[in-house]
């Protein structure tokens, strides 16, 4: 699931990964299929982790009946605020 994020300051998206089953899932965010270019930082909205700086696809792994929520921005050359723990839309409506 995506959601397409703009603010007066930012544009970014929201990618929820879910794994419902009772084993271990891995996967692609293909950057592309989810209509994103360049390089993107990666930012763990449930673990408060920063994930890096991350070129056409990230990978990721999801435990059994998990969730992960991500926050994919593009990749700046100056220091830039990727997330908060204030709530899932880091500051949006």
């Amino acid at each position: 699931m995506k959601l397409p994020v703009k603010t007066e300051w930012d544009d970014y998206m929201l990618v929820a990964a879910y794994n419902m089953d009772q084993t271990p899932y891995d996967l692609t965010l293909d950057f592309g299929k989810l209509g994103l270019c360049g390089d993107q930082v990666v930012y763990d909205f449930w673990n408060e982790e920063y994930r890096g700086v991350f070129r056409d696809s990230f990978p990721v792994h999801l435990s059994p009946e998990s969730c992960k929520l991500f926050r994919l921005t593009r990749y700046r050359e100056h220091p830039w605020l990727i997330g908060t723990d204030m709530h899932i839309q880091a500051g949006s409506g």
